[in-house]
């Protein structure tokens, strides 16, 4: 059966083409600066860390910590966005990260500096973590009200790749500013562009309200149809709870999310390690460039598969298998590279695969879920938090004691074949929680 072809309003009010393309700017660019500003630390780390005598534990906490706080708004951020709107909770956490980033630098001045205590810093980045987790569920509760079946999967993947793009964007202007200025200005245009975007967007969120009440007055009625239903509060956490899909969708996000944030955290020191001569706007900028290739052309394919009537579950199983089983083989193989162009490459095409991930195990959420996917997809990012900082903080230390990156690289491997190959046995994209929570 074909899902499009069967689709029912079901009295959502979907977006026109118009306000698709605005809101896909938008969030797009939302996005972009959102991980513009998460990577300033990574990308200045090398730099801060030989200023303030930091070892690779305390690299690692500071770099991890950001994930504590990122952790604990997921689910609450989705549940948030499902009941009062996913644009709102954009625009204030926006304010939040983007001043906090913007403030870092003082931070690590103040404590970092003549005190040498990282603490005060690390809560710093908690806070920062707190503001920044509630960005994925909100956006994927916005698409799960205002998109058709049809459009949610290419519509998601073209707005997540907005994330290497703003890791390309501080590989390539920041690794700039960083030689130019000093580590201190990436943090800075980080922030001014946060606090940017969060204007725009109360602007178009403003104008889209007066536009629909226009509207309204002038109909001079409101149709039934064209208004988005009110979700209960109550998420069926039982039977999300009961359901091996549900289970096997979180494990095989932890898995893409652990290669992800690992390359994203260490990716500039092993680099700077293992092949010291490399210029590092290329390798801070090479892999980041590749990924937003992957992730939209993964989108338009699947996207066009749903609509000729390919199985959205199958879909989802193929886009997971060929994002992580290719991705496990190159970075075991990173591990025995012994030339700076081979392990670029190789690192490069990895990172670029795992992006066939929002095709498949991202998107799931809205498929399982959509009368809650905000929430579903907070709890599934919460387990895809963990490795930031539990998988980046063990990388610090296997690194500081054992002094393998191979180790780093095959462990990251390993994950991702079991998890890939549990959704592939367990995974659905059919509705586990029913309709019935739209009142």
């Amino acid at each position: 059966m074909n899902p499009v072809k069967n689709e029912k309003n079901e009295g959502q009010s979907y977006w026109t083409q118009s306000e698709r393309y605005l809101w896909l700017a938008v969030l797009f660019s939302g996005t972009s600066i959102l991980y513009f500003a998460r990577v300033a630390m990574p990308i200045t780390m090398p730099t801060v860390a030989r200023e303030y005598s930091w070892n690779k534990v305390d690299s690692g906490i500071i770099l991890s910590c950001f994930f504590w706080g990122y952790a604990l708004t997921q689910v609450p951020g989705g549940n948030l966005s499902d009941s009062m709107g996913g644009d709102y909770v954009l625009f204030v956490a926006a304010i939040g990260w983007s001043l906090l980033t913007f403030c870092t630098p003082d931070l690590i001045h103040i404590f970092g500096g003549p005190i040498g205590v990282i603490w005060p810093i690390v809560l710093g980045r908690s806070i920062l973590g707190l503001c920044q987790g509630v960005h994925f569920p909100s956006v994927s509760s916005l698409l799960s009200k205002k998109l058709r079946t049809a459009e949610k999967t290419f519509f998601l993947s073209f707005v997540f790749t907005g994330a290497p793009v703003g890791m390309l964007l501080n590989g390539s202007l920041g690794s700039y500013m960083l030689n130019r200025f000093g580590w201190q200005s990436v943090f800075r245009c980080a922030g001014v562009l946060g606090l940017t975007w969060a204007v725009v967007l109360r602007y178009i969120m403003l104008t889209y309200k007066k536009a629909s009440s226009s509207k309204e007055c002038e109909d001079g009625k409101i149709e039934i149809e064209s208004k988005v239903p009110v979700m209960k509060n109550s998420v069926p956490w039982g039977i999300l709870f009961q359901s091996p899909a549900f289970w096997c969708m979180l494990f095989a996000h932890f898995a893409e999310t652990n290669t992800f944030f690992i390359m994203m955290s260490w990716l500039p020191i092993y680099f700077s390690e293992v092949f010291p001569g490399g210029k590092g706007w290329i390798f801070n900028v090479v892999p980041w460039i590749i990924c937003p290739v992957f992730g939209l052309i993964g989108g338009w394919v699947a996207q066009q598969l749903i609509i000729k009537g390919w199985g959205i579950t199958l879909v989802r199983k193929l886009f997971e298998g060929c994002g992580l089983y290719p991705t496990s083989l190159l970075l075991i193989l990173i591990g025995y590279q012994s030339s700076y162009i081979g392990a670029l490459v190789s690192l490069a095409v990895a990172m670029g695969l795992t992006k066939l991930t929002l095709s498949g195990v991202v998107a799931n959420p809205l498929d399982i879920a959509p009368t809650c996917a905000g929430t579903v997809y907070g709890m599934m990012n919460t387990m895809g938090a963990i490795p930031g900082f539990l998988g980046v903080y063990i990388t610090g230390y296997i690194l500081e004691i054992f002094q393998s990156w191979k180790m780093v690289f095959n462990f990251t491997a390993c994950l991702n074949i079991i998890f890939c190959s549990f959704f592939l046995i367990f995974g659905t994209a059919k509705p586990i929680v029913p309709m019935s929570g739209v009142s």
